[in-house]
């Protein structure tokens, strides 16, 4: 880092050049304190490179910086031509808080973005060389696009961000983005999403096209499986997983693509579902599925207190007679021990005791491996 600083009386000026990571850049500007600190910067940037965990970026910022005592301005160009962007997992439950939610009786935190002024436009490989990879959760992509970052009066993004080329993982299956696109016209946590994903056309029979289709905010997409020309969603469903429409005759028949589709449905619902619970106070209200094929049951579950854990589950596909519908109270009486009652055809009782072998810590007492009755 060089940096020349001419000081004259209460300002200085200064300029300089410096290095971040493998990319050169410059600082120049002003400060002035004869009244109030004021200070000016310009800052540009040749492909700085940001490491973080497994994600390596390259980024050319065209920045130019007022800071008073009011306020922070900011306002330029941010381009990024290169990145490999991998994200592994993300923490169970990872919900934040709105800004608007505060401690009753306290003030409510002013967020430093109340304070700062930006217009920026960020431009992600413009020029669409399929140097911007992402790897995250079975998705496998090329970026490109650009969004206008603005801070006042709210923090919004107008612009977008295409996929250019991308596979993604669902359903065994990899399946081709025919169609990627990520929205912004407002608040920039509410994108809008259109993603088509395909079962690739070469191993799919009878010339037809089956995949995937996600719409939507980004709260709360609509999921739905779509085909070309248009079928049945067990039938389209069929030619997604095997390549054929074929539902009986084969390792799956038709009840078990309808309770993968009952899933699929479920699966598509959590946002609501996590809505519903709150509004009733019960904490991680979710609804699944359980069993294969003509055994599957739809199952709703939650915490009605810190210790107590009800479900309640019926069969698709069962009458009542056979057993279709379940009841199950889980009490934790130890942090490891848990007493189970089932009730269905028959009742049930269970004490499971939870341990852990080595390092390996299992997130709850239905885990393999992790249980003693």
């Amino acid at each position: 880092w060089q940096q020349t600083i001419n000081l004259n009386g209460a300002s200085a000026d200064f300029e300089g050049e410096f290095l971040l990571g493998d990319g050169p850049g410059t600082l120049n500007g002003s400060v002035d304190w004869q009244d109030a600190l004021l200070v000016d910067l310009a800052v540009k940037g040749d492909a700085f490179t940001v490491n973080y965990d497994d994600s390596r970026v390259k980024v050319s910022p065209d920045l130019s910086i007022n800071l008073s005592p009011q306020s922070v301005d900011i306002s330029g160009d941010i381009d990024i031509p290169y990145a490999r962007v991998k994200i592994n997992e993300l923490p169970p439950s990872a919900v934040s808080p709105s800004r608007d939610v505060h401690l009753r009786g306290e003030p409510p935190s002013e967020a430093l973005v109340d304070n700062i002024n930006a217009d920026i436009m960020v431009t992600i490989d413009e020029d669409e060389r399929e140097e911007v990879r992402l790897d995250a959760f079975g998705l496998k992509a090329t970026l490109s696009g650009g969004v206008n970052v603005q801070t006042q009066p709210a923090l919004t993004g107008y612009g977008d961000l295409r996929i250019i080329n991308g596979r993604y993982e669902a359903y065994g299956q990899n399946l081709i983005i025919r169609t990627g696109e990520v929205q912004f016209n407002g608040p920039l946590d509410q994108p809008i999403l259109l993603v088509e994903a395909i079962r690739d056309p070469e191993l799919t029979e009878d010339d037809v096209i089956a995949g995937v289709r996600v719409e939507g905010p980004a709260n709360q997409p609509s999921v739905s499986l779509f085909s070309e020309p248009g079928m049945d969603q067990a039938r389209n469903l069929a030619y997604l997983l095997n390549g054929s429409g074929g539902l009986g005759g084969g390792q799956m028949d038709e009840n078990s693509y309808a309770a993968m589709l009952i899933g699929f449905g479920l699966s598509s619902s959590e946002s609501l579902t996590s809505n519903v619970g709150n509004a009733l106070g019960i904490e991680d209200l979710s609804l699944s599925t359980t069993g294969q094929g003509s055994d599957t049951k739809v199952a709703i579950s939650g915490k009605i207190a810190s210790n107590l854990t009800v479900r309640y589950g019926v069969g698709m596909f069962s009458d009542e007679d056979s057993g279709g519908q379940e009841v199950a109270l889980r009490y934790q009486i130890l942090s490891n021990l848990y007493l189970e009652i089932v009730r269905s055809l028959y009742t049930t009782v269970d004490l499971y005791y939870q341990f852990t072998l080595g390092d390996n810590k299992p997130a709850n007492a239905d885990e393999d491996g992790s249980k003693q009755e």
